[in-house]
């Protein structure tokens, strides 16, 4: 009888052990952890359904955004620059609203509202509007 009460413990500790192991703290993935900390390029963009991206400057489709933790946007000219006096990097200021679904970016003294109408590890889609033009602008993660 011994024996078995034993054996059913020691059951009962195994049992137990590879319970514990299943459960892992699942990391919860929000809008601000896909977004901070990562470069992002554009790779598209349309000024009110019309292709706009085309327009751009060879040595402006290398540029990269990073949103920093600290509420920095900068912004890097990447390999080309459009003109040699213009500075590597440019800084502005960003927030991200409560819920997660905006992004307020702001540049001495104007602020645009940007929704995000994708977010991913991958891919980022901010839509706003400037001028009375709605602009959807699409970026992959490098």
């Amino acid at each position: 009888m011994k024996k078995l009460i034993l054996n059913l413990a020691l059951l009962a500790v195994i049992v137990a052990a590879f319970s514990f192991q299943g459960c892992k703290k699942e990391e919860v993935v929000t809008n601000k952890s896909l977004l901070q900390g990562f470069k992002w390029k554009r790779t598209a963009e349309t000024t009110n359904g019309q292709d706009s991206f085309g327009d751009y400057l060879a040595c402006e489709k290398d540029d990269t955004d990073t949103f920093k933790a600290d509420g920095n946007l900068v912004t890097d000219e990447g390999a080309t620059k459009c003109a040699a006096s213009d500075p590597q990097t440019t800084t502005l200021s960003y927030t991200l609203s409560a819920d997660e679904k905006t992004i307020v970016i702001k540049d001495s003294g104007f602020s645009i509202d940007h929704k995000i109408l994708e977010i991913s590890k991958t891919n980022l889609k901010l839509e706003y509007m400037f001028l009375g033009f709605t602009v959807v602008e699409t970026y992959t993660r490098q």
